[in-house]
């Protein structure tokens, strides 16, 4: 009864709460959503603005030797919501002149601050191993409240993706200890301290008392404070998970508000109110948000946030899909650009860490890296709007058929598949050509697996057959056979067919797949 009790007035109490805490904003749900739109028109502004902070750092870091160590501190935490890779590059510089000096206190710190940027890359087991290695080295004081922030948030988020499982509750439980710790070196009453205790409520179960918690930060706190947009997404997770969709959607547009005018593309605000709002039935904007959202992670490089968009994504699509055939291919082809994007991203991550220590090679692979994802992301838009070109032309002629009472001809041209077909060989076209300029050795690779008498040889430059295309999907890490088969237009009989007829060829039968993984793959 007291839970219940608990939510009830914080429910009650939440309009009110909410309109405080906005001053000037708006004090509808409406009225903020109106407003996240405007801003979101400025949001490269904003942007812009964080990389000049950055750019003017990195000027005074050249100039400035004897506090290179502080302003590598600075310039770190300037472009974290920005980039995880830079971070993690800015954080590693600094680590190498805290050694030079002396400074152990401000070399741990620059370890714990790159573990959290490798978990936001993507690169959990990484940031795990490296807060491990922190805390058997020993903690500094001086640095005991991020490592247990940053322990915290890492445990609290594979909890989060391992859901409710028996593992998940350890991690869970974890956090929780972690946030404990930091609420034992935290003032309190300070922001800090009060998400912490939220989280403990949370870990608890208590979601009325952890919303309660975070209250008071919407009228304390400013939107420019990072803390601010921790508390509103945290505020709008209890509201969501009450049932309080309205709430849910209050505090998580002023979340996402504060994180475009911090010019921070990191957050996840905007996702999590993308999700809220197609349950509330706003179809228009949940994709608007959702897909906003999505590119800000792959330009930020944060693989925890894609993955969470892209999942958040997929009812979206389903329910677009029965509205309009144009925006299902329009989601499809989003779809598509994300699973590839991850997948370079991945790659490009192990490329770099192998080559970390030729400073100079490393530079010129991510330029590389960088340009090949922009032509893959730019070939998949042109693919899109080839799709929506060639859907409107079909739309038109099915029209005219009809109005003209040639049914017939239009049934006949449907059954003869020449509009799949035409759509299906531009995309095979693209993704030969991409696949081949992402591994440009594939066949070559593929070659050294093959008995000598079992080479391959391309008819044409630059173009697969099927059976290689089942392989180019293996390398990309798709191993779903009924996906590749609706890719390539064929049987998964077909996908079995050709994946054992290269077994067969294989010098290494026993290894074929796990083989074909490693063509590219830098030793």
């Amino acid at each position: 009864m007291r839970k219940l009790f608990v939510c009830y007035v914080l429910l009650l109490l939440a309009p009110v709460m909410a309109a405080s805490s906005a001053g000037s904003l708006p004090s509808t749900e409406e009225g903020l959503l109106d407003l996240l739109d405007r801003e979101l028109i400025r949001r490269d502004g904003y942007i812009r603005k964080r990389i000049a902070s950055a750019d003017s750092l990195n000027k005074l870091i050249a100039s400035q030797s004897e506090r290179r160590t502080e302003l590598y501190l600075d310039l770190g935490t300037m472009v974290a919501p920005i980039n995880c890779d830079s971070a993690i590059s800015v954080f590693n510089r600094g680590l190498e002149v805290a050694r030079n000096v002396g400074d152990s206190v401000s070399a741990q710190r620059f370890l714990i601050l790159s573990a959290s940027e490798l978990r936001k890359f993507g690169a959990t087991p990484d940031a795990l191993n490296a807060l491990k290695n922190v805390n058997e080295n020993g903690i500094f004081p001086e640095n005991r409240l991020l490592y247990y922030e940053t322990a915290r948030d890492l445990n609290l988020y594979i909890a989060e993706i391992l859901e409710s499982s028996e593992v998940a509750r350890s991690y869970l439980k974890e956090g929780m200890n972690f946030a404990e710790k930091q609420l034992e070196l935290l003032p309190p009453d300070t922001p800090s301290a009060q998400i912490a205790q939220s989280i403990i409520y949370y870990a608890k179960g208590q979601r009325p008392l952890s919303a309660g918690s975070l209250h008071n930060l919407a009228t304390d706190l400013d939107m420019s404070d990072p803390d601010f947009s921790l508390a509103m997404t945290m505020l709008g997770g209890q509201y969501y998970y009450l049932g309080s969709l309205d709430e849910a959607v209050r505090y998580w547009s002023l979340a996402a508000i504060s994180e475009v005018r911090n010019g921070d593309l990191k957050g996840s605000a905007m996702a999590r109110l993308g999700r809220a709002l197609y349950d509330l039935g706003d179809l228009e904007r949940a994709y608007k948000y959702l897909s906003i959202s999505l590119e800000n992670s792959v330009r930020a490089g944060d693989m925890s946030n894609t993955v969470f968009v892209s999942e958040s994504m997929i009812p979206v699509s389903q329910a677009l899909s029965s509205l309009s055939h144009r925006r299902m291919l329009m989601m499809f082809g989003l779809i598509v650009t994300l699973s590839v994007v991850i997948l370079l991203l991945g790659n490009f991550y192990r490329h770099r860490k192998r080559r970390v220590k030729e400073l100079e090679q490393v530079k010129r692979q991510l330029a590389n890296a960088n340009m090949i994802k922009e032509a893959y992301i730019s070939e998949f838009i042109n693919l899109c709007s080839s799709y929506m070109g060639s859907l409107e032309d079909f739309t038109r002629m099915c029209r005219r058929k009809i109005t003209a009472g040639q049914t017939d001809d239009l049934l006949k041209y449907m059954k003869e598949g020449r509009f799949m077909d035409e759509q299906r060989e531009k995309f095979d076209e693209i993704f030969d050509e991409t696949f081949l300029a992402i591994y440009p050795g594939f066949i070559t690779g593929l070659n050294h697996l093959l008995l000598p008498d079992k080479q391959i040889v391309l008819s044409s430059p630059n173009v697969l057959s099927t059976e290689l295309r089942v392989l180019a999907f293996m390398r990309l890490g798709v191993d779903d056979t009924a996906r590749i088969a609706h890719f390539l237009g064929v049987s998964t009989n077909t996908i079995y067919t050709y994946r054992n007829k290269f077994r067969n060829m294989a010098v290494e039968r026993e290894t074929f797949d796990s083989d074909v993984m490693q063509i590219g793959v830098m030793k």
